[in-house]
Formats: structure tokens, C-alpha cells, sequence
């Protein structure tokens, strides 16, 4: 097993109470299931979210269903769901994933669609001049 306690962070990832890594380890998760994890914490951390949220979008359409059932294990739920409190990760992103890592990746793909659609809009103008 890796010891991510000595790899260097990088600055978006310090942001977290806890990094994707630790979650893609506990649960076993492959490369697909594992990318999606990363692109969906870090997207207001890193970058451009809508890449973020984009990139995820394409790897969540890769996970194979079948693969991962939380429904069937517990612990695996309860582990997920500890990862997003902890993360301060909001309802629709706390339910995307739970809905990914349970096989619903039509209900992960909508909520991702949901968080799309705040970066679609254009910034509302500053009403408050003066200040």
C-alpha cells in the first residue's frame, strides 16, 4: 500500500479533510471509478470546475455498473459518506457520489448536470455599487 501521509500534496488537495486517494484505497476502487472520485472533489479546488465536473462526467460514464453496489455493503456506505461530511461536500455532490459508487450512474450523471449548470450561468452583476 502507498503511505500518502509522505507524498506532497498538491494545494488543491490540502484543502480537503480528506484527500480522494484515501477514499479510492479503502474501497478498492479501479482507475475509472477512482478518476471520478478525484474530478468530483477537486473540481472547486483546481482549475476550471466545469473541466473538473466534465471530466468527471466522462469517467463516470466509464464505471461498469455491475462493478460497485454500496447498497450491498455497509461499512463501504458509511465510508462514503463520512469522506463527504468530512469534505464539506454538499448535498447534490454527497448524492452524485453515493449514486456513482452504488451503480445509479444515470441519478450521478443528473446531479453532475445539476453542478454543470452553476458554471453555465453567467456571473450575476454586482448591484451593490458604490461599496
Amino acid at each position: 500500500m502507498i503511505d500518502t501521509t509522505k507524498a506532497p500534496a498538491s494545494e488543491h488537495y490540502k484543502k480537503l479533510a480528506i484527500e480522494p486517494i484515501e477514499l479510492i484505497k479503502a474501497l478498492k476502487l479501479d482507475f475509472m471509478a477512482g478518476s471520478f472520485v478525484k474530478y468530483l472533489v477537486r473540481y472547486q479546488y483546481k482549475g476550471s470546475p466545469k473541466t473538473d465536473l466534465e471530466k468527471a462526467k466522462f469517467y463516470l460514464s466509464e464505471i461498469k455498473r455491475e462493478k460497485y453496489s454500496l447498497l450491498n455493503d455497509q461499512t463501504a456506505w458509511y465510508l462514503v459518506f463520512f469522506f463527504a461530511a468530512a469534505n464539506r461536500m454538499d448535498e447534490i455532490e454527497t448524492n452524485c457520489l453515493l449514486n456513482a459508487l452504488d451503480g445509479f450512474q444515470q441519478s450521478a450523471k443528473e446531479g453532475l448536470d445539476e453542478l454543470i449548470v452553476k458554471y453555465n450561468e453567467p456571473a450575476r452583476p454586482n448591484t451593490r455599487q458604490g461599496e
